[in-house]
Formats: C-alpha cells, structure tokens, sequence
C-alpha cells in the first residue's frame, strides 16, 4: 500500500489526506506514534489480532471515527499508548476488553492523563475488569455519561 510506510511489522505512519477507512494489513504488529494522526476523515478502521503494541497519539484528532475495536490486541505493556484516543470527537465506542493494565494501576498517570480528552461522544467503554479504574480515567478527561461495561 503505497499510502503508508511499514518497517518491521510496524506501521509508521499513514498519508491522511481523505482517508475515509483502512485495514491494517496482517503482519503489522505494531502501529507507531501518530500513525493516524489528523486523519480527520476516518471513519472506519480494521487491526489484525496479531497487533500488540500502540504508539502514542496513534488515533489523535481521528474526528469522524465512530468506534474502535482494540479487542484482539493483547498487551500488558501499554507504554506508549498516550494520548490514543485524544480529539476523537465522533468515538462512541472503544472496545479494549483484552487489555491488562494491573501493571499501570499503581505507576504514574503519564501514559493515560490525557487518553480520552475531547472523545465528548464516547458512550460504551468494553473494559476486561477494574472498571472504578477506567471511570476513574474518564473522569479525569472530562468525558461524562460513559458506561464502563465488562466484557
């Protein structure tokens, strides 16, 4: 695909002028820092199970897209998952039921400080468990009337 570039399995970036949907090819495992950056148009996207890790930013100012699907993405490291979902206005939906974030609940909020900021739409979280931890995030990005649901 002559709109991204891929090294190692990892998606780098993407060209976002009108992108509308994407699915990221298998083999990919990893999706860099602001691969999806101001991509404004988005509206749909499709990850492989075989991702395992998100870069910070990597969904930033995603205005238009309506929900996310990180369910097949298995991952205890999320080090670089900052600010994620920021400005994605349109986000109803996020699904990240297979996350592990036992290790992060007791490690500085760096990571996550800002993950849900401007997500004003954002009704139905999908988490695995902790859900006062998750409210908790929430809370601290402003975003109200979000069910946190196990899944």
């Amino acid at each position: 695909d002559n709109r991204c570039l891929i090294i190692d399995g990892e998606l780098k970036f993407f060209a976002s002028a009108g992108l509308t949907s994407y699915n990221i090819p298998d083999g990919v495992t990893s999706i860099g820092s602001e691969a999806f950056y101001n991509c404004k148009a988005l509206t749909s996207i499709t990850i492989p199970d075989g991702v395992t890790e998100i870069g910070s930013e990597a969904f930033y100012n995603c205005k238009k897209l309506p929900k996310l699907d990180l369910s097949g993405w298995n991952t205890t490291s999320l080090s670089r998952a900052k600010e994620i979902f920021y400005g994605c206005s349109s986000l109803t939906e996020i699904d990240v039921s297979s996350w592990d974030i036992s290790n992060l609940m007791t490690s500085a909020p760096t990571w996550y400080s800002k993950m849900f900021t401007g997500c004003s739409k954002l009704k139905t979280l999908y988490v695995k468990d902790n859900v006062a931890w998750w409210t908790e995030r929430l809370k601290d990005c402003g975003v109200g009337g979000c069910k946190v649901i196990v899944k």
